[in-house]
């Protein structure tokens, strides 16, 4: 029987002092590197310019914020992304490709933070090939967006490495410059402050691995990081935001959610319409909250079974061993804590998704916490034996776990989550595949199952075999669905951009978009640039009087199967769409 083996940090450290003491096989190296990391940019770069807004509204919240409202005004508290992306106005109407041109560079520092983290367990050419897979993989598609979400995702991961650098003996200055770090982030994405219960959980769990005043340390610890973390989000929002900076998540965030949580969730499934959310939602907070954590799980075991086990089998055993931890037990007790704590808050946030005004319940929110994924396959780059000391009673009932689990989320996984890449671009890519997930299933356990009962092999084979063809997978699906579709430009966005560069500014001020979906409106709105838009959604042949709208002087862009009556001059007419403007009955006669 083989047991794990870990690589102490000291057996390989990142020899910052390469380019001193070797330059011939520093430069040697960059030959090499350069060349594919440059390979793997242009790539991404491929899939994501000329992709079309797809979050919305988040894009227009995000781009309006960002571009054109005082930093103090915004509706939602990420004043750094909004200082640093108001800047893409300077590229005119090249804004929304400038904000992938930003995303793109967070993406590689992302990248770079994985490979340093692979660095702390695993020799450079392993951890490379893990941080190629990270820039190049599913989480490269929020790179399109204009979002937080690539700012977001670089700066959590920066926390996470740091926080994998310390150590039992780590004091209380460094967790405080830790928290610091936090506190910036959940300034990018408020969502950051998610990752500090894991961190307060690590925190704890290395106090404890420590010896002498084991209470008084973790307290200590805890209450600097915490401190730190909060203080340094709110005294910078009340600086620039005064009282409205003190919000935890801001907009109609935070009173929502306090309506729900006074609820109990009586909101939850009260007005949903769609079957296929109401199945979900129809179980209330607490049943909605279940299936979501196994939908959530469902995934991580078709794609991650086996690090995903190995974390969960490597955290049991770090309560039970004596002594400080190794950088392998480490980073396994960080991802699995962490793990569980962002599954149950992505969960019960879509639970109460209702109270917000929207209906999530059978959609799975990956992205809230996909920076975590990336880092899972560090818990196998010790290549070697890996796999711990089990029972093959106990590899069965692991394996028979999974199986069991699949089996009962599967079912409704298949016929009720939406394919949707703003969700998480894995399960959309794999939906959308045409291959069925029963499929994707299978292959996750078969691999699990080799990796339990073939560990000298099971690691490299998942790593350097299974990751790959699931990213294949991954990248093939991804263009034909994602990219190709979504770089056509279809009457929402020829019309708007035709409204743009046609009419100027202050005649747009007051302009409506009239539309037969609401996301579609929402893309309109922002390619015309203008924060005082409106946006309207009615069903197709819908009639609508134009005059409703009181504002004298107003333009309306009816797109779609729009039934216009009332009083106005037709200012450009298309096949698919109208702008039109508003007018009394005597001014119409005036005119004629």
């Amino acid at each position: 029987m083989t047991t794990l083996i870990d690589i102490d940090s000291k057996t390989t450290p990142v020899n910052w002092g390469l380019i001193k003491s070797n330059p011939a096989k520093f430069w040697q190296t960059l030959g090499w590197v350069v060349p594919v990391v440059s390979l793997g940019v242009i790539w991404v770069m491929t899939r994501i310019m000329d992709v079309l807004p797809k979050i919305l509204g988040d894009e227009l919240i995000y781009s309006t914020n960002a571009r054109h409202t005082a930093l103090a005004d915004s509706s939602v508290p990420n004043y750094l992304f909004n200082m640093l992306y108001s800047t893409t106005s300077n590229f005119g109407y090249g804004f929304y490709s400038a904000a992938k041109v930003y995303n793109l560079f967070f993406l590689i520092g992302f990248a770079a933070i994985v490979y340093f983290a692979a660095r702390l367990i695993a020799k450079p050419g392993v951890s490379f090939v893990v941080a190629l897979l990270a820039l190049v993989g599913p989480i490269s598609a929020y790179a399109s967006y204009f979002t937080p979400e690539m700012m977001f995702y670089f700066g959590s991961a920066v926390v996470i490495y740091f926080a994998l650098r310390f150590h039992v003996r780590t004091g209380a200055g460094k967790w405080a410059l830790l928290g610091l770090g936090l506190g910036l982030v959940t300034l990018v994405k408020p969502h950051a402050l998610f990752l500090a219960a894991p961190v307060l959980a690590y925190i704890v769990y290395l106090a404890f691995k420590g010896e002498g005043n084991t209470w008084l340390k973790a307290v200590v610890r805890v209450i600097v990081f915490a401190g730190t973390t909060l203080a340094t989000k709110f005294a910078i929002g009340y600086l620039i935001a005064g009282q409205k900076g003190l919000a935890i998540f801001g907009g109609s965030y935070d009173a929502s959610a306090n309506s729900a949580i006074k609820s109990g969730g009586a909101a939850i499934g009260g007005a949903v319409t769609d079957p296929n959310v109401n199945a979900i939602a129809s179980g209330g907070a607490v049943g909605t909250t279940v299936w979501q954590v196994l939908f959530h799980i469902s995934y991580m075991l078709m794609f991650f079974a086996v690090p995903l086990i190995l974390t969960g089998i490597q955290t049991v055993r770090a309560f039970k061993a004596k002594g400080e931890p190794t950088e392998t037990t480490k980073v396994s007790f960080f991802l699995f804590v962490a793990l569980i704590a962002l599954v149950l808050v992505s969960a019960v946030f879509v639970a109460y998704s209702s109270a917000f005004g929207e209906t999530l319940q059978n959609r799975v929110m990956i992205r809230y916490y996909e920076y975590l994924i990336p880092f899972l396959p560090l818990t196998l780059l010790p290549l070697g034996n890996h796999i711990p000391k089990l029972s093959k009673g106990a590899k069965w009932a692991i394996l028979a776990g999974a199986m069991i689990w699949l089996v009962v989320a599967l079912p409704n996984m298949s016929t009720i989550v939406p394919p949707l890449f703003t969700d998480s671009s894995m399960i959309a890519s794999a939906i959308k595949s045409g291959i069925p997930l029963a499929v994707f299933a299978a292959l996750g356990v078969g691999m699990l199952a080799y990796w339990l009962f073939k560990p000298e092999v099971g690691s490299q084979v998942w790593l350097f075999g299974f990751a790959p063809l699931m990213l294949l997978v991954y990248a093939i699906s991804c263009y034909t669905n994602m990219t190709v579709p979504s770089s056509h430009v279809g009457m929402y966005t020829g019309s708007s951009r035709w409204v743009h560069d046609n009419i100027s500014a202050k005649d747009r001020e007051n302009i409506v978009v009239i539309g037969n979906n609401m996301q579609n409106v929402q893309a309109a709105q922002l390619w015309l640039d203008t924060p005082s838009s409106t946006g309207k959604m009615v069903a197709e042949g819908q009639e609508v009087n134009i005059n409703d709208f009181p504002e004298k002087g107003q333009l309306i862009l009816a797109i779609g199967k729009v039934a216009l009556t009332g009083d106005g001059f037709i200012v450009k007419q298309q096949d698919s769409w109208a702008l039109i403007k508003n007018a009394t009955p005597e001014e119409v006669a005036k005119k004629k």
